[in-house]
């Protein structure tokens, strides 16, 4: 239910006429503190990153979810971040195995999933015995400006929403 909740006050967003026009694509690199170390862009829609970051122990993973016609148009699109719960069996991917792609068909945003972690809570831990799992440094301060810099987004503070299970 709370998915479903963020996808209709995203999904406003778009109808309240935040889209605007925008320059040609360009190829998706690095940047921000993250280092691109595997993908998978073959899908037209769901488009897989996993990056090397300084934040992060291990490199995190990150579905991006673009909107039909997102590769014809030059329109800008809002951005959910869709954070997934805590646990095992809890990540980046959750989301696709639960149908996110026919949620989201047809319904003009880009749907970003990254990786938070089996108990990351979003934020940067005091200590961590495992390493550096500094999750909210990741999402806020490399992870939301990437995808600003790589894909067509409203890049504004109204053109953004957060929604997720549990953790997320």
């Amino acid at each position: 239910m709370k998915a479903a909740a963020g996808l209709t006050a995203t999904t406003a967003l778009g109808a309240a006429g935040v889209l605007a026009s925008a320059s040609a694509a360009h190829a998706v690199g690095d940047g921000f503190g993250l280092r691109i170390v595997d993908r998978d862009e073959r899908d037209p829609r769901m488009r897989y990153f996993r990056f090397a970051t300084d934040a992060i122990g291990w490199d995190p993973g990150v579905n991006v979810l673009l909107p039909d016609g997102y590769h014809t148009g030059g329109r800008r699109y809002p951005v959910l971040y869709l954070f997934h719960g805590g646990g095992t069996g809890q990540d980046f991917i959750t989301f696709d195995r639960m149908g996110i792609r026919a949620w989201t068909a047809g319904k003009p945003l880009i749907v970003v999933m990254p990786d938070g972690g089996a108990a990351g809570w979003y934020s940067n831990p005091v200590g961590s015995n495992v390493g550096p799992r500094n999750w909210e440094t990741f999402h806020i301060a490399q992870l939301l400006p990437w995808v600003d810099a790589n894909f067509r987004t409203y890049a504004e503070y109204d053109g953004r929403a957060v929604s997720g299970f549990s953790m997320g």
